[in-house]
């Protein structure tokens, strides 16, 4: 067995330069962008091969799923098992976001923690294939985990002028989680038809 142990230090990579270390099982394709102030460790023995390092990600551009990513700018972390995110922000499908969060990798599907803020997005750009009765911007800070087949999340949304299933609403917000496709709503509060509505 070979048995090695390498650290690497850089200034800059194309951030495509990844994707032979990428699981091949995941949908994900990274497609332009640099990673720089890179820092990377490498150990193979008895254990097996362990990879860890760290960079800094500037106009990344990516496919994740099906969904557009680009824009995007932060930390990033990788581990033998994990991928971090620190203080990205960029573009899902053409709507702003902001994250930071873990990507477990070290299973069949990759599983995923994320705290996400967005100021205002089209929620039927970022989920198009989802049935959601809302139109209009909105804004959200959620937490999101589980997988890309199976997400599930917990937030506050507030949509200051749309439609609700075709009811035109203003200054609406509200608590919400979303577990086994299923979408839970509390304490919420709109102005519809001239009143409030809680």
């Amino acid at each position: 067995m070979r048995k090695y142990d390498i650290k690497l230090h850089g200034d800059s990579v194309k951030a495509a330069y990844v994707m032979p270390f990428m699981s091949t099982t995941s949908d994900v394709k990274v497609e332009d962008g640099t990673i720089e102030n890179i820092s990377a460790h490498i150990v193979q023995n008895h254990r097996g091969i362990m990879i860890s390092g760290n960079g800094d990600i500037q106009n990344g551009t990516a496919n994740v799923h099906g969904y557009k990513l680009d824009a995007l700018t932060g930390k990033v972390g990788v581990s033998t098992d994990e991928i971090s995110l620190k203080n990205i922000s960029g573009n899902i499908n053409g709507q702003a976001v902001h994250l930071d969060g873990i990507v477990k990798t070290n299973a069949e599907t990759p599983v995923f923690q994320l705290d996400v803020q967005a100021p205002s997005v089209d929620i039927a750009a970022v989920i198009p294939d989802r049935s959601v009765p809302v139109s209009g911007s909105v804004g959200i800070r959620a937490r999101l985990w589980g997988t890309l087949d199976a997400p599930n999340a917990s937030g506050t949304i507030a949509l200051e002028s749309g439609h609700i299933q075709g009811v035109a609403v203003q200054n609406s917000h509200a608590d919400f989680s979303y577990e086994n496709e299923t979408f839970f709503v509390r304490q919420a509060a709109a102005h519809i038809a001239g009143g409030l509505v809680q």
